[in-house]
């Protein structure tokens, strides 16, 4: 996601992960107030796990270190 100076490329060598979790209260009353609804909204005014976050973090980077690998095998 982003512009095309900052995606993922072949020349890609790092990159950033982030994870994060939203107050559910404070995504409902931004929302109402902004009369903005998205789709995040919507799933973030119902909250998540705030234990799961460092846990997705993790298995998303494990999951990019797969692919990697598999790609860079396919190119060797």
């Amino acid at each position: 996601m982003g512009g095309a100076n900052t995606e993922i490329s072949n020349a890609t060598r790092n990159v950033l992960i982030e994870a994060a979790y939203f107050d559910p209260r404070n995504i409902r009353r931004t929302s109402k107030h902004l009369g903005l609804s998205t789709e995040a909204s919507y799933r973030f005014e119902r909250g998540t796990d705030i234990n799961i976050t460092v846990d997705a973090a993790n298995r998303a980077a494990h999951m990019i270190q797969e692919l990697a690998a598999e790609n860079c095998s396919r190119y060797t």
